[in-house]
């Protein structure tokens, strides 16, 4: 038999207070640019990086890679084609053609209609012949053996340079100078380089070679050395006009190497150096005959060779020095006179025009020998150079410089030709092929001789300084057939679609036919509009000129806008329309700079009175769910519209306007509606999409207070009604875990969400002071207590952090702390606890959350439990068990610090003589260990096991400390009335009614009340039921559990208000303390900040009352609001 439980004096301590699918490609109208830019970009802006001069776009980076590094201003002839990877065709009305030449300049094509077929063109230089480079080659290696094998040469030099400018587009010539300009155009310079180079080394060392072991007579073998020297003058100046090109394009733009004229001088140098015997006869030879002069014994001196330093012809008879003269620029040994260069160009300098070079303005240039060919010079007005001078005795030639005299009506014919073209185009007349099959033969039909002549003309009248003229004309003559254009449109078919039809084709046709005129007039755009500020490239002027006259015509432009807005409504109700048109003509009024005005500005009004009107209709007939996902679906279509024909920057304010009449405006009505619906049924998936599109515009505060109204308001009910108590607990971990999935998938976790829900569950949790306190240690100790199956550890422990949660947003965690108290201590006692891991996994839990102050007691409880076991240990091992203790007794003692443990009423019961035997000698044991203690006895909280003896068998009875000293009456007396029984025992009145309840009218009825019934009469009598039995050995008579009264209940509560009460005196004392005197308000402040738990001002009133009765404080004589502290 188990002995009641003794409980010690408490042990010193301290305390302390605590989209859609895209159509095909159309032209648009962008700001003027050349044709070359991708297809999709419809920005009028150049690209990062480009250089824009009067709508020139020019990429410097690209233009440096393909002219071998160069960049602006030093080729301004030499243009690339676009590196793009689509180049739309033009229309099939544009004349065969008329792209020559297209290739040097960098263009933007206007997109073609779908109909048409994109054409692909893959960037780089133009696919050359095969063997081109080789056969080129050959043709120029045939012309330099000739030159110094002098064959076929049927003019002499002098006759070359008098009939220098007849004779500069002679065929021969021409394609000479074109083959050495052909491979420098295609970046082959340096080869050509190379194989002249060898070429000449061959001839000049072989005609030095030839003067080895000639004449012994000096004076004849010198006059074979000037010869030779003269010869080799004559060729190399032949040579080197024919490859002018290889000087300008790839000796001046390389270092390290010469031009080709200083590469003959240094190979005549080198094999002259080789050759130490003719060099020191020449030199024998010049001694021989100074020394004769100055015997005066001879005059041949005047036919002696003037071999000097190389450098170009070009300087005065009379000089003899090596040095370029002042202000000459030297590169490579290429002279040449800037000053005299501007003066024949207009004021150009270098690096404006490389390809037109100029004679050299002096007085006397020597003729060439008269071995010379004729028409060997061609072109070589192009470059400043200095003849080698020739012997006395031929005559110099005297060549006036200027530009080459024109024709008559040169101007006014060659704009014939180009107005009839112009005109032709427009018309469409006259074109035998379409514009794709003139883009596949681009290259092919480049020097094709129709196209070439229109090309040449308008390039002749930009090379004689007409292209002021030649532009104002052009720019008259497409007026004339723009404004026809547009102004037949006025009137025409009421149906808008057809009408915007007709309007896609004049702008297709436009387009197209300024593309051709472009390509024809592209030298204008390159020699003069580049150069002469505040003027527009051709395709910039018809892009003006069709505003102009679209502007003029008001109608036109209304009704084309008007027939837009229509389409775009008509999509958005659903019907089919034609996206390819409306994408073409938007196009066209970015092109021509009129979109943001003419357009996009009455389409935001129409969107927001077709949103605005849909809006309202829309909310009132549908649900929530259903008009969200409306919402949802009209933002994806209009961001879809920006991406299919709208322009990129009206995305934002179309965007915005839609959302402002579709949600702005009914943010309240959409929450007062539908969410509190939402957040019942769990719609995470459309509380989702609320906060999405209410994060659009801004409104997620109203989102935020719609949830703490709904969290108040739903949980109010519950918690405010008495009757739902048992089910509070179960209700608020579930509300809580539905509030935190809500949180997580639908709102993204949002820190300003989880604080609303914190601060709202924190409200509608303490709506009650205390009550949901206690419901929650009770819900712990159903879960903590012995008995609840089915549920695992891992289960046991997520229930616990549930609970916690709910915990934490309790105020009077004191309350909770007294009921969890006094239920552990049950469970402890009674061994009632399901699992004690789990037990002290909460004690840790809530010793994180609180601090170990809180959790100081209950950890000493379990002290306790382990401090007993080791005393009953030592009991049993003690002298005086062994000696004195009566036999067939077993007795187990819990010994309790007080302070630890809730306070227990004291019960008074007689025991057993046994029992208080086995009470006397553990009492002395205990004592002679730890003096100076007192134990005072709880018996309440005992319980025993009987061995009783029935007919039926013997069984073992696992009761209470009271159960087993009624049931001990039984074995001195076979009938006992109630009245006996309370004699005998000494219990109390209500704990014996419920002790004889559980013997007699339980599920365990080991006695037997007469008369028979469930209440406990005074009357009554109790037999023992021999008629038991049971098919368990031991069998566990529970003892009826008396419900908890409101008496109890306050007298728990009313010991955590008086614990408070020490909290709120030693507060109050700590805070005057420190401060000395302060004011009622201030003190107050203070205190509610320093206090762990809710308290009303009244009662806080009643502490500052108590403590001026005990004199901790005084009011202030002065000012009864104000406190001081006395010390």
């Amino acid at each position: 038999m188990s002995h009641p439980h003794a409980t010690a004096p408490k042990r010193p301590g301290h305390f302390s207070s605590s989209s859609a699918v895209s159509s095909p490609a159309q032209p648009h109208m962008k700001k003027a640019k050349f044709p070359g830019s991708s297809s999709s970009s419809s920005s009028a802006a150049a690209a990062p990086g480009v250089t824009e001069k009067n709508g020139l776009h020019v990429d410097p980076t690209a233009a440096a890679a393909r002219s071998g590094g160069r960049t602006n201003g030093e080729e301004d002839a030499e243009m690339v084609l676009a590196d793009q990877e689509e180049l739309a065709a033009p229309s099939a009305s544009a004349p065969a053609g008329v792209a020559a030449n297209l290739f040097r300049k960098k263009a933007t094509l206007p997109q073609p209609s779908a109909a048409r077929k994109p054409l692909r063109i893959k960037i780089g230089q133009p696919k050359l012949p095969t063997n081109f480079e080789e056969d080129t080659w050959a043709i120029l290696k045939d012309a330099i053996t000739a030159i110094f094998l002098k064959q076929k040469l049927s003019c002499d030099v002098e006759k070359l340079y008098q009939n220098l400018f007849s004779s500069l587009f002679s065929c021969d010539v021409e394609k000479l100078y074109q083959a050495a300009g052909d491979l420098c155009l295609h970046k082959l310079g340096a080869n050509l380089y190379e194989r002249i180079k060898k070429e000449c080394e061959v001839h000049i060392s072989a005609k030095i070679s030839a003067l080895v072991g000639q004449s012994p007579d000096l004076v004849v073998f010198l006059s074979l050395v000037q010869r030779t020297w003269q010869d080799f003058c004559d060729q190399m100046l032949i040579i080197r006009g024919i490859a002018l090109l290889l000087d300008v394009k790839y000796v001046k733009n390389v270092a390290n190497i010469c031009s080709v004229w200083d590469m003959g001088l240094k190979l005549f140098r080198k094999h002259l150096s080789l050759s130490p015997e003719i060099e020191h006869k020449t030199v024998t030879g010049l001694l021989r005959l100074i020394e004769s002069e100055r015997y005066a014994s001879s005059s041949v001196l005047n036919h002696a060779p003037h071999m000097k330093k190389a450098k170009f012809p070009g300087s005065s008879s009379s000089s003899s020095s090596a040095a370029a003269a002042p202000g000459v620029t030297e590169k490579n040994g290429l002279h040449v006179d800037p000053t005299a260069a501007a003066a024949r160009s207009g004021g150009r300098t270098n690096g404006e025009e490389d390809a037109e070079m100029v004679l050299a303005d002096q007085e006397e240039l020597a003729a060439p020998s008269a071995s010379a060919p004729a028409g060997v010079a061609a072109n070589l007005f192009r470059k400043k150079a200095t003849l080698p001078q020739p012997s006395a005795a031929r005559k110099p030639l005297r060549i006036k410089i200027g530009q080459p005299k024109l024709p008559t009506n040169f101007e006014e014919d060659t704009w014939a030709i180009l107005k009839d073209a112009i005109t032709a185009i427009f018309l469409k007349q006259k074109l035998s092929c379409d514009v794709e099959k003139l883009y596949q033969n681009l290259f092919s039909s480049l020097f094709s001789c129709d196209v070439e002549k229109l090309y040449q003309a308008a390039g002749d009248l930009c090379l004689h300084k007409l292209g002021a003229n030649l532009y104002e004309r052009i720019k008259k003559e497409c007026e004339v057939h723009i404004s026809a254009k547009i102004s037949a449109l006025v009137g025409q078919s009421p149906d808008l679609v057809v009408f915007l039809s007709l309007v896609q084709r004049t702008w297709q046709d436009f387009c197209d036919q300024m593309l051709i005129i472009r390509g024809i007039a592209l030298l204008l755009d390159v020699k003069y509009v580049k150069n002469v500020a505040n003027i527009c490239s051709v395709w910039d002027m018809g892009l003006k000129l069709f505003r102009k006259h679209l502007s003029l015509s008001p109608e036109i432009e209304h009704k084309t806008v008007t027939g837009l807005l229509r389409l775009i409504e008509s999509e958005r109700l659903g019907e089919a329309i034609d996206r390819t048109l409306l994408s073409h003509l938007l196009k066209m009024f970015t092109a021509l700079g009129m979109y943001s005005e003419s357009f996009e500005k009455p389409f935001l009004e129409c969107t927001s009175e077709f949103y605005a009107t849909e809006g309202v209709k829309y909310l009132q007939q549908s649900d929530i769910p259903d008009y969200l996902k409306h919402v949802e679906t009209r933002l994806q279509e209009e961001h879809e519209r920006c991406i299919l024909y709208l322009e990129a920057n009206t995305r934002k304010p179309l965007i915005t306007a839609t959302e402002k009449q579709l949600l702005q405006r009914h943010t309240s009505a959409i929450l007062e509606k539908g969410f509190t619906m939402l957040m019942e049924a769990n719609r995470v998936k459309d509380l989702s999409r609320m906060y999405t599109l209410f994060q659009r515009v801004d409104a997620i505060e109203l989102l935020k207070q719609a949830l703490s109204s709904y969290i108040r308001g739903t949980g109010q009910g519950i918690i405010m009604d008495e009757e739902k108590d048992k089910e509070l607990v179960p209700f608020l971990l579930e509300f809580k875990a539905s509030l935190d999935r809500i949180l997580e998938e639908s709102f993204a976790k949002n820190e300003a969400f989880s604080n609303t829900i914190k601060e709202s569950f924190e409200h509608l949790i303490n709506l009650r002071q205390n009550r949901p306190a206690e419901l929650i240690a009770k819900f712990l100790d159903e879960k903590l207590r012995a008995g609840n199956k089915g549920t695992s550890e891992e289960e046991l422990e997520g229930i616990l952090d549930k609970v916690l949660v709910l915990f934490r947003f309790i105020q009077g965690k004191d309350v909770f702390e007294a009921f969890y108290k006094k239920d552990l201590a049950k469970r402890l006692l009674l061994g009632k606890s399901a699992s004690i891991d789990a037990e002290k996994s909460m004690i840790t839990k809530l010793k994180t959350e609180c601090g170990s102050q809180f959790t100081n007691k209950l950890e000493g409880m379990f002290k306790d439990i382990e401090l007993s076991k080791e005393i009953n240990e030592s009991f049993k091992q003690s002298s005086q068990a062994r000696t004195k203790l009566p036999s067939g007794i077993e007795m187990s003692v819990h010994v309790l610090t007080t302070g630890y443990w809730p306070t227990y009423p004291p019960m008074d019961v007689k025991l057993p003589h046994e029992l208080n035997v086995y009470q006397d000698i553990f009492k002395e044991f205990y004592l002679s260990k730890y003096s100076g203690r007192r134990l005072m006895w709880q018996n309440s909280l005992g319980h025993c096991v009987l061995k009783a003896e029935f007919p039926k068998g013997k069984k073992e009875l696992a009761v209470s400390l009271f159960q087993s000293v009624v049931l001990m009456l039984f074995n001195d007396a076979q009938k006992l009335s109630f009245l006996d029984i309370k004699e005998s025992t000494g219990i109390e009145d209500k704990e014996l009614r419920r002790t004889l309840q559980s013997l007699a009218c339980g599920k365990v009825r080991v006695l037997q009340k007469m008369p028979k019934g469930r209440e406990v009469e005074d009357k009554d009598e109790f037999v023992f039921n021999e008629e038991f039995s049971a098919p368990l050995y031991r069998i566990k008579v529970n003892a009826i559990q008396m419900k908890e009264t409101v008496e109890e209940n306050t007298s728990t509560t009313e010991r955590v208000f008086q614990d408070r009460q020490y909290q709120v005196d030693a507060a109050i004392v700590r805070i005057m303390k420190t401060r000395k005197t302060l004011s009622h308000t201030l003190l107050i402040t203070e205190l509610f900040q320093q206090l762990k738990f809710p308290i009303k001002p009244s009662d806080i009133k009643k502490r500052i009352e108590s403590l001026i009765d005990r004199e901790y404080l005084e009011r202030d004589r002065s000012n009864p609001q104000i406190y001081n502290y006395l010390a």
